[in-house]
């Protein structure tokens, strides 16, 4: 059985690369904690625009292989906007929420938000730059957009731990990436093979619960998996910078002070 206590700050310094075992172990160690819906209910707080867009616009209702809602293309974009970037303020809520609670810090779920929409501006740029960087590489045989991803794999928790403005934030994630990045590219298409997984699991319920409550545990279920790889790049940056820089249990603890 796994604790809290397993969630240890090792200094890694110059030990090589990223170590996915260490980093998945402990984002397990606090999803599966007693916070375990603490960081869901975070999550799925910045879905709720998301959710309510849908049930006015039918959305909900909407089948990929029988659609049945017509979207025009400022609908498409209204749900990038609604669901897409807000994971990004999400990431920022859960991240800080994380230090918080390795620091051994009572956890409070307004001051989670609170931080994240502090930091508004510069949450939303770096969303923003990664999905367009994303999408445009895709577009370029998909090798670039899974780069450009590994490249900016910490720039929300750079943004929240050390606050250094967008620019300074990407080019921070860059750097820290560095000797990492085929163990981020792994991670990253783990989490999405995961996610997929998921996603095509919470078609069980389908034929189980109105459409509107269907949707409802769709949205929850993907929080709770969301909130398991937003808590992973906390633990991605912390391991990222300990390889880089070899900072202490201590140095860590006293981010938030």
């Amino acid at each position: 059985m796994i604790n809290d206590n397993d969630v240890k700050l090792e200094n890694n310094w110059g030990n090589g690369s990223l170590n996915l075992g260490n980093v998945l172990k402990k984002g397990s160690v606090v999803f599966f904690s007693n916070k375990f819906w603490f960081f869901t209910t975070l999550t799925f707080l910045f879905k709720i625009p998301f959710i309510i867009w849908s049930f006015f616009s039918g959305h909900y209702l909407l089948d990929l292989e029988n659609p049945a809602v017509d979207m025009d293309w400022y609908e498409h974009v209204t749900l990038y906007l609604l669901l897409i970037l807000p994971l990004f303020l999400a990431e920022a809520s859960v991240v800080y929420g994380v230090f918080l609670h390795i620091s051994n810090k009572k956890i409070s779920m307004l001051e989670c938000v609170l931080s994240s929409l502090s930091r508004f501006v510069p949450v939303l740029a770096i969303g923003v730059i990664t999905v367009v960087s994303f999408y445009l590489g895709l577009a370029l045989l998909i090798v670039p957009g899974v780069y450009a991803m590994v490249l900016l794999a910490v720039a929300i928790p750079v943004i929240v731990v050390e606050q250094p403005g967008i620019i300074k934030s990407i080019k921070r994630s860059c750097e820290l990436s560095r000797g990492s990045r085929w163990p981020l590219t792994g991670l990253f298409l783990i989490s999405i093979f995961i996610t997929v997984v998921f996603s095509y699991g919470t078609v069980l319920f389908e034929e189980l619960l109105s459409a509107p409550v269907y949707f409802v545990v769709e949205e929850i279920i993907n929080s709770a998996v969301a909130a398991y790889w937003l808590i992973v790049s906390a633990f991605t940056y912390i391991e990222l910078r300990q390889l880089q820089e070899g900072p202490t249990k201590e140095q860590v603890a006293s981010i938030f002070e």
